[in-house]
């Protein structure tokens, strides 16, 4: 399945796996309050929800997570769709601005 962008009475829904490409060219999408009602089949539902549920736990657990402090002036980059990324709560003023790139480009 690729990514679609879908339009229904006037509003644009974008459907996407949450895997997608091979080892070397891959998209990884993880966020739980973006994701929508499945179409998969109701016999399919529980193995989906099993190996989700089995993905949750590495992604949740600490182990697998690098949680760093970014300071004035600094900045980090990364490929939105390679490394799953968050953040925890912050006190203050923040200014962030974000970067997009399409790395195919010129490839």
């Amino acid at each position: 399945m690729s990514a679609d962008n879908v339009e229904t009475q006037g509003w644009l829904r974008r459907e996407s796996p949450i895997f997608q490409g091979n080892a070397r060219d891959f998209l990884i999408r993880y966020s739980y309050f973006t994701l929508a009602p499945h179409s998969l089949p109701f016999a399919r539902m529980e193995g989906f929800y099993r190996a989700y549920d089995r993905f949750a736990r590495l992604v949740r657990n600490p182990a697998n997570q690098r949680r760093f402090l970014l300071r004035e002036g600094d900045y980090l980059i990364y490929d939105n769709h390679r490394m799953l990324h968050a953040r925890t709560s912050f006190s203050g003023p923040r200014w962030m601005r974000g970067v997009y790139f399409n790395p195919r480009v010129g490839t």
